[in-house]
């Protein structure tokens, strides 16, 4: 295994299984690793060698598109948006109905064209966010009892960790697994 010998701070903390997952930047990378060795670490370190080191553009989700520069709104505070615009779940026909047709949305502010372009895209490629994998379940739930049975039957335990952490989506998802009232 090489390893490149970088000056720089993003690799101070890093050990060497998590320097390869950052310097990986080809293909598929899987990381498996116990809770708390540093995954999440790894993974962020990892985007930023591809923006810094290896040239990728961060602003190939939608902000090159739009002319929008990072002073105006950076990825973690649209991130933000975009999950309270995600949080009541109501999107998610607009993104299951392959009629339905967000760009006859007409967005109030740059926030909301960004998400607007973002969800649009999100379509386009038949993809999913974090946000979306508990939203599409609870609407798949709702709106197919047979497939909410047939989990519900094969499911014979269901074990939670850190149970005091989880959301009210998550709460809502587990009550439908489980059948009981939370």
């Amino acid at each position: 295994m090489v390893f490149l010998m970088l000056n720089d701070k993003l690799f101070d903390k890093l050990n060497n299984n998590q320097k390869e997952a950052v310097l990986s930047t080809e293909g598929y990378v899987r990381v498996i690793a116990r809770a708390g060795s540093g995954k999440t670490h790894a993974l962020t370190h990892r985007y930023a060698y591809m923006v810094n080191e290896v040239g990728i553009s961060p602003s190939n989700n939608i902000y090159e598109e739009l002319d929008i520069k990072m002073d105006t709104a950076t990825f973690q505070y649209m991130s933000d948006q975009i999950m309270g615009y995600k949080n009541p779940g109501n999107y998610v026909e607009q993104i299951a109905d392959p009629l339905s047709d967000i760009s006859k949305f007409e967005p109030k502010n740059i926030n909301e064209k960004i998400i607007l372009n973002y969800i649009q895209r999100q379509k386009k490629y038949f993809a999913l966010d974090f946000f979306d994998l508990i939203n599409f379940t609870i609407y798949v739930f709702k709106n197919h009892a047979d497939i909410l049975e047939k989990w519900q039957k094969r499911l014979h335990y269901v074990m939670i960790d850190e149970f005091q952490d989880i959301t009210l989506k998550e709460a809502i998802l587990l009550q439908k697994l489980v059948k009981i009232g939370l």
